[in-house]
Parts: C-alpha cells; sequence; structure tokens
C-alpha cells in the first residue's frame, strides 16, 4: 500500500470539517522556510489537544511558520476506542516505523 493510500485511509474516519483543517495557510510565502507558496501543506499533523507532546510540535510548527493539515484526534472516546486506535491510523503511524518495537505495557513515565 502506497504513502497516499495509508494517508487516505487514516483520514476516512475523519469527516468533520472543524477537526480536519488547513492551520497556518495565511503565512506569507517570504517566511515560509522554502520561500514559496504551496497550494497544500507538506506536513499532516495527527494531534490531540490536550497532549504535551503535540503541543511541542505545534508550538515548533508555528514559530516556524509552516502550514499544516490538522487532525484533531479524540483520546478520551472509549467506544470503541480512542481515535489514536483505528485501523487505518494504527498502519499509516506502523509505516513510519517499519522495525519498531511496540509498547508492550505501561511504564507511567511521562514522555517529557
Amino acid at each position: 500500500m502506497s504513502l497516499a493510500e495509508l494517508v487516505a485511509a487514516a483520514n476516512e474516519p475523519f469527516t468533520r470539517a472543524y477537526r480536519n483543517k488547513v492551520v497556518g495557510e495565511g503565512f506569507p510565502p517570504e517566511s515560509t522556510p522554502s520561500g514559496e507558496s504551496a497550494a497544500q501543506p507538506r506536513f499532516e499533523l495527527y494531534h490531540a489537544a490536550p497532549s504535551l507532546c503535540s503541543m511541542k510540535v505545534r508550538t515548533v510548527l508555528a514559530e516556524k511558520r509552516v502550514p499544516f493539515i490538522s487532525h484533531d484526534l479524540n483520546l478520551m472516546m472509549r467506544e470503541p476506542a480512542p481515535e489514536c486506535y483505528l485501523p487505518g491510523y494504527v498502519r499509516l503511524r506502523l509505516h513510519g516505523a517499519p522495525k519498531a518495537e511496540l509498547a508492550n505495557g505501561y511504564t507511567g513515565q511521562s514522555s517529557v
């Protein structure tokens, strides 16, 4: 499966426009790292509002004035499962690190 197909499958459940939007599209072209205005942002960010790690990434993108497509995940939903466990999203994550060892338990430690 190609990366474009994995992204399309991961994005399929996200149907509400307010949870899928371009952030930073108003940045002037001279402020972007490449100096060019792109029709489609280079990055798609799957994030959760209360996540500290997500906040760090959003802050860096804003400081660097890099536009991105925002996909706001609901991690508090319990039924059927939090959105970070949807099959399309999991396949996309695994594509980024095919030989990575998956977490098999909770350590209680933060990523900070």
